[in-house]
């Protein structure tokens, strides 16, 4: 589950994740990179005063990979850094009067720093900067970014 606020404050954000797991290296005995996909639904509620709806939903696909450390944590906690970029559909191609994406069809990418915690690693809690637009496929291509924090409990 992720949450946040886009800036300028024009919308909240809340997404559900399902991740799967693709491929992994082992980069020394302290490095390791991971390469997974997220598959996303998002909501955002427009709190803006010139909104021409309230509402924008987002369905996406992100590749992502993952810079972690693999080393034995004494605090039972292995700290990463991860950057995606994927495609997402949005219902809405105007978020505000004044912020207009172009189209239904975006890329999205993100820069995150988290840490995963717990058995096995279970427990995963980021902070995420993600830019959205069309990347000049269509104008206007206004773009919009978030900053978010994201929560993971893997089964």
């Amino acid at each position: 589950m992720e949450i946040g606020r886009s800036y300028p404050k024009a919308a909240n954000l809340m997404r559900l994740h399902v991740v799967k797991d693709w491929r992994s290296w082992n980069l020394g005995s302290r490095l390791r990179a991971l390469a997974y996909w997220e598959g996303e639904l998002g909501y955002w509620r427009n709190n803006s005063d010139d909104a021409p709806s309230a509402d924008v939903w987002d369905i996406g696909l992100t590749p992502i990979l993952r810079l972690q450390s693999q080393a034995q944590p004494t605090a039972g906690a292995w700290p990463y850094v991860e950057i995606g970029s994927g495609a997402h559909l949005i219902s809405e191609k105007q978020v505000t009067q004044r912020r207009e994406l172009g189209g239904h069809f975006q890329f999205g990418t993100h820069l995150g720093l988290g840490v995963r915690f717990g058995e096995q690693g279970r427990y995963d809690v980021a902070l995420r900067i993600q830019h959205i637009s069309n990347a000049r496929l269509k104008s206007p291509n206004d773009g919009i970014n978030f900053a978010s924090m994201r929560f993971v409990y893997r089964f």
